[in-house]
């Protein structure tokens, strides 16, 4: 067999063992789906170097399904059919999801955020909820970061696994090992090195900024996480705190069968305390709507909105991420005139009563701008 047949095989064997691992239910990260994706669209090609090289360029896989028609098209390898097969994935991926949300006629108390029923007198989710919600346990949040801004600039997943293995600051190797994998989810989900959040922790090490940029972070990546502070703590602002028993009480709801639900709390509180969303006193956390700090809006902001563009205003007001950051949503339309006087956006406009802003650069290039400015204050 010459080497040409050999590589046919070969590549035959991969995308065969691909598809059966997607047929199996196994987990794939981003990359995997990706490359599997490729592989409909790019015949009789080794599409796995092309799909990394998308992912280190965008961040994750539906940046990469965002990203402009022209923007893709540069890419040797993807022609006309594979952009189009993008698009039908994310329409077909829209229309699903269209179909699975909340009834928006419905009274808000009968499902939550992730669609799930509640309890209609205590407005907590049902157990229904446990089957597909990961719990939460074990923040490192302070492992984070502390970690972050230390960390090499490499794309190599293994490179940076085994960097904070090594430099955790716990005696035992098996809790560095533990340690570090939580701190590699939280940080990269997905398990794709994003090389602008390591760039930003280099320069904003110690500041709100980059507790910010973290907590931002973990709630993508945990998402009970998330569903607690839309659902529980922002209706809880007005009143200026929410008791750590109603976390107990929400928690114990959600997950009824889960014998570590205490330590679910504790992650929670431990994140909300160490990022400093919320203050500790006895057993309330306080609450409240917090001012954005420049560089961290302007980073979690061109990490929501990926694409540069013309956006409406009431995208990142309903956007449940920028919301979960309870931010005072009075400051958000200021922070946007903010970053367009300091050049980071294109500009704010008003047109027939529709407020749009209008972004003009990528993550990596906005951290890079980010980073200049901190050097010259």
């Amino acid at each position: 067999m010459n080497d040409s047949n050999m590589e046919k095989n070969n590549l035959k064997g991969h995308r065969e063992r691909a598809r059966k691992r997607l047929l199996k239910g196994e987990k794939l990260s981003d990359e995997q789906l990706l490359e599997l994706l490729l592989m409909y669209g790019i015949p009789q090609k080794d599409v796995k170097p092309l799909a990394k090289e998308l992912l280190a360029e965008h961040g994750t896989i539906e940046a990469v399904l965002d990203a402009n028609n022209k923007v893709l098209a540069k890419k040797t390898l993807i022609k006309e059919n594979t952009v189009a097969l993008f698009k039908l994935f994310k329409v077909l991926a829209i229309r699903f999801n269209s179909k699975h949300t909340i009834n928006k006629t419905a009274e808000p108390e009968q499902t939550n955020l992730f669609g799930s029923p509640y309890d209609k007198e205590n407005k907590i989710p049902h157990k229904d909820n446990e089957k597909s919600l990961p719990i939460f346990a074990n923040a490192v949040t302070r492992d984070s970061l502390e970690i972050l801004p230390q960390l090499p600039e490499t794309q190599d997943i293994n490179a940076i696994t085994a960097f904070i293995k090594n430099n955790l600051h716990y005696n035992s190797g098996e809790s560095r090992n533990r340690y570090a994998n939580y701190v590699v989810k939280r940080l990269f989900s997905g398990g794709n090195v994003d090389l602008s959040l390591i760039r930003f922790g280099h320069s904003f090490v110690n500041t709100p900024d980059l507790q910010d940029v973290c907590f931002y972070k973990y709630i993508h990546a945990e998402p009970f996480l998330h569903q607690i502070i839309i659902e529980l703590l922002l209706p809880s602002i007005s009143k200026g705190f929410v008791k750590r028993n109603e976390i107990v009480q929400y928690t114990d709801a959600t997950f009824p069968n889960m014998k570590s639900n205490d330590k679910c709390v504790q992650a929670i509180v431990d994140v909300l305390v160490k990022t400093n969303m919320c203050k500790l006193q006895k057993q309330e956390l306080t609450l409240k709507n917090r001012k954005p700090n420049l560089a961290s809006f302007t980073y979690i902001l061109h990490s929501e909105f990926k694409e540069p563009g013309m956006y409406a205003h009431n995208l990142l007001k309903g956007n449940s991420y920028i919301s979960a950051m309870l931010w005072e949503p009075d400051c958000i339309e200021a922070m946007l005139y903010e970053l367009r006087n300091n050049g980071y956006i294109s500009k704010v406009s008003n047109i027939d009563g529709i407020k749009q802003f209008t972004t003009k650069y990528h993550l990596a290039e906005i951290t890079e701008m980010l980073i200049m400015r901190k050097g010259q204050n």
